[in-house]
């Protein structure tokens, strides 16, 4: 009777720390310092710790393809991630799924990619060839993906036949255009709206894109808190304390809604440049 009495608690001992220490895991995609990005979310993460009665992790991936690797080998519970990115680990992981896009604006989460030039350059969209052309990342939605997308729509060839560089910032890259050491950029409706009183201009852009976007690992996390997960994450955006990651509110979000960005998506995105951005001023 007593060896029992002392079994029973030998497997409450290792079983209670298993109901105690149950996390959820979450990955935003590198947009600012790994500082900034936890204090930005960290609202988020109270309230949805709060709300699910489980212990939010942040984890943070110095690199995209770091993070798409981490969330695709169900390492993340939820991640935020953007259009290209998600695409990519839909690819590899198929029990991602979108849950909401994050909206830019009172219209709703599409932004646009635009191609963009110095105002001091007479260059325009009939001279998109011979040139240099300075790029975020091969895994943003705006660097080489909707580049390579306008260049083809117009010259009917791939950004490969250019010179190209990876600066991995949205600011790098209107930087350096406006400094001429490129002729041309590719950066976000968002960031080129911010940066057009320095000058910049418009050649093209794409059209509508789907929202950086809430994503959840189904499978990890078990239907019924999958479902639950949806139905908090979206009383989570009403709450004032949200209004750092979101001013707009969320929109749902569908697979469906980004196969747009499947459809723009060349045989194969380069992962790196072919010339070198180092010594850049």
């Amino acid at each position: 009777m007593v060896a029992r009495h002392f079994l029973f608690i030998i497997v409450m001992i290792l079983f209670v720390p298993m109901l105690t220490f149950s996390e959820i895991s979450f990955s935003p995609i590198q947009m600012e310092t790994k500082d900034r990005e936890y204090e930005k979310w960290k609202p988020f993460m109270v309230l949805l710790e709060k709300e699910i009665g489980e212990k939010v992790v942040f984890k943070y991936a110095d690199r995209y393809d770091e993070l798409i690797n981490m969330v695709g080998n169900n390492q993340i519970h939820i991640a935020y991630l953007c259009p290209l990115t998600y695409v990519m680990t839909k690819q590899k992981n198929n029990d991602i799924h979108p849950l909401y896009a994050i909206n830019v604006s009172p219209a709703g989460s599409k932004y646009r990619c635009v191609l963009f030039k110095s105002g001091e350059s007479h260059f325009n969209i009939k001279n998109l060839m011979g040139k240099r052309y300075a790029l975020v990342s091969p895994y943003a939605t705006c660097g080489f993906l909707s580049v390579n997308y306008i260049y083809q729509k117009v010259t009917g060839k791939q950004l490969t036949d250019e010179k190209f560089a990876y600066l991995n910032s949205h600011n790098s890259v209107v930087e350096h255009v406006i400094a001429g050491d490129f002729d041309f950029g590719g950066t976000n409706s968002i960031v080129f709206e911010k940066y057009k009183v320095l000058g910049i201009e418009k050649i093209d852009e794409t059209e509508d894109l789907p929202g950086f976007v809430i994503v959840a690992n189904r499978k990890l996390l078990g239907e019924q808190k999958f479902n639950r997960l949806k139905s908090i994450i979206k009383n989570i955006f009403e709450y004032e304390e949200i209004k750092k990651i979101s001013p707009y509110g969320i929109s749902p979000a569908t697979d469906m809604d980004y196969d747009i960005i499947r459809k723009m998506m060349p045989v194969k995105i380069p992962l790196v440049g072919n010339i070198s951005a180092q010594g850049l001023r």
